[in-house]
């Protein structure tokens, strides 16, 4: 497709959408739907992938615009839901590249535009083949990019549905058990049981905090906390609780910022700095030292001291100065005598070395010789 191709509007919401694709494709995409076969259709997106994603996506939504039906995104979901069932009854999955791409294909097009109430056109169809995915198969060989919930998290993004109360209560219940079956698998399945356990209203109190005890272990935090920003706050107190538990302290302190949990948990950013800073003196390491009382006036006596003992009785002066830290008369010696160390290495030349000044043609010549 080129720009010269006039853009066409959608059959049934009259919003725009992309040029024509070519005849052979709209053939194969209204036939697979004539006849109401979902192996067709696969079958067809197969074709195309070998010409690349970005030209099969493109085929495939011009098409589907093409067909002019508004069930033409029902009957996407029912294959997108049989190419699940079908890979994961496979005795020996194989690992075809393009059934992640096509199912890819199948979960992102929508009701096929880009207006309109799409959640409420997702309908009785559409809710039946999240429940088809939602209790498909998970874990084991079966490829992680071909998982029920990933692919549900896709189709609810394509239709609009931003709230678990959109859908009814017997797909509801199909999501948030498979949220808590694969939220145990680890790896990929564990990521996206969490990302489709974020959709606010869709997880009890309960089954939230049984989810996040599962999947949060310090290998996606990112991901926990973005399904922990639709849990109700007793689930989110959960989530700090357990970090905190498990001595995870700076990402427990990450999370009550990105939760705004500050009220609840005021103390959990000096937690992980004075964890930090006791591990940072263990270490020697003043820079961390002094970056981490820096931000924090309750760590910086323990930080002068800190550096004390690492052997940084400059550095501990000038910040305690700084600080108003008092040092005692003890570490007051200590840093005389690291003053003078420091000027004898590096302001004092050595006893041996003659220093003869050049102030006239005459004194180059004994400077030369002296060379």
């Amino acid at each position: 497709a080129t720009s010269r191709h006039r853009s066409m509007s959608c059959g049934y919401c009259g919003a725009s959408v992309p040029p024509a694709a070519p005849a052979a494709v709209v053939n194969d995409a209204a036939q697979a739907f004539a006849e109401n076969s979902e192996v067709k259709l696969i079958d067809a997106l197969r074709i195309w992938l070998t010409g690349g994603f970005q030209e099969a996506r493109s085929n495939f939504t011009a098409a589907a615009a093409a067909v002019e039906s508004p069930s033409f995104g029902h009957f996407a979901l029912r294959g997108l839901a049989c190419l699940v069932e079908e890979s994961a009854a496979a005795v020996c999955p194989k690992q075809e590249a393009w059934k992640p791409q096509a199912a890819a294909l199948l979960a992102d097009l929508g009701p096929n535009c880009k207006g309109g109430p799409k959640a409420s056109l997702l309908g009785a169809p559409g809710l039946m083949c999240l429940r088809r995915l939602a209790e498909a198969p998970s874990g084991g060989a079966i490829s992680s990019s071909l998982g029920g919930l990933k692919l549900s998290a896709r189709v609810l993004k394509a239709w609009g549905v931003s709230r678990a109360e959109e859908l009814d209560e017997e797909t509801r219940h199909a999501l948030s058990s498979a949220v808590v079956r694969d939220s145990t698998l680890g790896g990929a399945w564990a990521l996206a049981a969490a990302v489709m356990g974020g959709l606010p209203g869709l997880l009890s109190v309960e089954a939230a905090q049984a989810v996040l005890t599962a999947v949060d272990d310090g290998s996606r935090d990112d991901a926990v906390e973005q399904m922990a920003e639709g849990l109700p706050p007793p689930a989110q107190r959960h989530l700090i609780n357990l970090r905190q538990g498990q001595k995870r302290l700076r990402a427990a302190a990450k999370a009550v910022q990105a939760l705004c949990l500050q009220e609840d948990f005021p103390d959990a950013d000096y937690a992980w700095r004075a964890q930090a800073l006791e591990s940072a003196i263990q270490k020697g390491r003043r820079e961390a030292i002094a970056g981490l009382c820096a931000e924090e006036p309750r760590l910086r006596a323990q930080g002068v001291e800190g550096l004390l003992s690492c052997g940084e009785a400059e550095l501990a002066a000038e910040l305690g100065e700084a600080w108003d830290v008092h040092l005692p008369s003890d570490a007051r010696e200590a840093v005389a005598e690291a003053r003078k160390r420091r000027e004898a290495a590096t302001l004092c030349l050595p006893a041996g070395v003659s220093v003869r000044v050049v102030g006239s043609e005459g004194d180059v010549a004994v400077m030369r010789s002296a060379l």
